[in-house]
């Protein structure tokens, strides 16, 4: 599809680096966002016994006692606590990527981001002994700065050190490494495990493992070559780093590919610029789109609902069935990496919304029979591992990575920054409002997602391009030419205008 010549292979040093890359940044933001989930009952008592008895050991808890226990929604009110102020964290981590990367480069700021993971697990892991949920409440909001880092600066890294006709699969390891880190903590959170009442701390102490690995492992790599030669001016230094990553001497076409941007080179982007640069308005608005997309396509819906699903089919042992759940998005994802650079992004996120989509009727329709049709409960959890197939094949890993094919070098850290923003302020949304919606509509409220999804699919035909196989600079002179020629295209033209710059690839 591209006019450009494949450069390079995968090599042991690159594979090394995004092994890094994946493991030190990704799969830590994954492990974090469900590290509280198999423990959360056991979480809870703690809160509710802290505040109980340890506080206020001579207090009257008898009937006829003046004193008075800790109420559900005060206690529930305190554990939401601990979800928001993760989610603030990690969007003040994903307004400062773009600044950071900028300044010192994505490979030092990953170094940086890390320091936040030591200190929020520092402050988390004594908080049973200290008898303080605060200190979990505190560590959360550091973790969150390092994810929301992380978030914007993984994808960018690994995108920025391989060659084009990899770039998807690269890329796409950087949700791999999510979906990993959130198995993990679905299975050492299994009480044959830490997932008891005086172990689940060491949980929270594993994450400086990955952390570890960023901060003794990253200093000893280069930087991206399109950070050293487009930002740092250094070309000597930006070819060292290709030869590096390619592992070979002649990298000529790889940094005449990068060179192609250079004119772009010492622009540096503020985020009002890059929300104000007409030139950048497609581009931005896909990245957002699908950000949202994302996150209000039910996810969090599904998690939610696994758990009642698994009781009303009476499963022996539901932390197993969560498990099993968990390991579903691992085995998609890896096949999403091999398909990516196969079948392409837009392809695959049409693909993965329409499975999605019909698995929200499926959902809804198994549900509602339940009580009619017993065996309707197992078919449930068919549909819920379903949509969790749908969801990894695309539209898991995509947004989180087509920013980076979308923008030159300048813009492009703000430009993430601004997408994973959008993306951590609509899980915040989601994750306060599902409850209350739920409350409402029960399973009816999938019909919701249902709606949302058919948006989406919409969208994706006739707005995103496909980017496989295409440098960067060819992609961006796209949208100049499209800003320029039809900034008032139509939907059903741009559909035109893109199908025809793919077969002329």
């Amino acid at each position: 599809m591209g006019t450009h010549e494949k450069t390079g292979g995968l090599n042991i040093k690159l594979v090394f680096t995004a092994f890094i890359i994946c493991f030190g940044s990704s799969f830590i933001i994954g492990y974090n966002i469900g590290v509280l989930n198999q423990p959360a009952k056991i979480t809870k008592e703690f809160f509710n016994l802290t505040y109980n008895f340890y506080r206020r050991p001579n207090a009257d808890y008898s009937v006829n006692g003046t004193d008075k226990l800790i109420s559900q929604r005060d206690l529930t009110t305190l554990w939401s606590l601990a979800t928001t102020v993760y989610l603030v964290g990690c969007m003040l981590g994903n307004i400062c990527v773009g600044v950071i990367a900028e300044k010192i480069g994505e490979r030092w700021s990953l170094v940086f981001a890390s320091l936040f993971a030591f200190i929020g697990s520092a402050i988390m892991t004594p908080t049973l002994v200290a008898r303080s949920p605060e200190m979990l409440i505190i560590g959360r909001f550091f973790i969150g700065i390092n994810d929301g880092l992380s978030m914007g600066l993984a994808p960018i890294f690994l995108s920025e050190i391989t060659p084009v006709h990899l770039r998807g699969s690269l890329a796409t390891c950087h949700q791999l490494g999510i979906t990993i880190g959130a198995l993990s903590t679905a299975i050492l959170g299994l009480k044959q495990l830490l997932g008891t009442a005086d172990r689940w701390p060491y949980l929270l102490l594993l994450n400086i493992i990955p952390a570890s690995v960023s901060l003794f492992v990253l200093p000893f790599l280069p930087d991206s070559p399109r950070y050293l030669l487009l930002t740092k001016n250094e070309p000597s230094l930006a070819r060292k780093s290709l030869q590096f990553y390619r592992n070979r001497e002649d990298v000529d076409a790889d940094l005449n590919e990068v060179e192609t941007e250079a004119r772009d080179a010492g622009i540096q982007y503020t985020m009002k610029q890059v929300l104000t640069d007409r030139s950048l308005r497609w581009p931005l608005f896909i990245v957002v789109f699908l950000n949202i997309a994302q996150q209000l396509s039910g996810i969090d819906a599904i998690f939610f609902y696994s758990e009642m699903i698994f009781e009303i089919a009476q499963v022996e042992d539901i932390q197993m069935a969560i498990v099993f759940t968990n390991i579903v998005p691992v085995v998609t994802t890896m096949v999403s990496v091999v398909l990516i650079d196969k079948m392409g992004r837009r392809m695959l996120l049409l693909l993965s919304t329409t499975i999605m989509m019909l698995s929200c009727i499926l959902i809804t329709t198994s549900i509602s029979l339940q009580a009619l049709v017993p065996w309707m409960s197992y078919a449930s959890i068919g549909f819920v591992n379903l949509y969790s197939v749908g969801y990894a094949l695309g539209l898991g890993a995509i947004p989180l990575m087509i920013g980076t094919e979308l923008f030159r070098q300048g813009p492009r850290p703000q430009a993430m920054a601004i997408g994973g923003l959008v993306n951590w302020l609509c899980d915040l949304l989601v994750s306060i409002g599902f409850p209350l919606l739920n409350g409402v509509l029960k399973q009816y409220t999938f019909l919701i997602f249902m709606t949302f999804l058919i948006v989406f699919i919409v969208f994706i035909f006739f707005k995103v391009p496909e980017t496989k196989n295409r440098t960067i600079e060819e992609i961006a002179q796209d949208f100049d030419t499209r800003t320029s020629n039809d900034d008032e295209a139509t939907p059903l033209n741009t559909t035109v205008e893109w199908n025809s710059v793919v077969e002329a690839k």
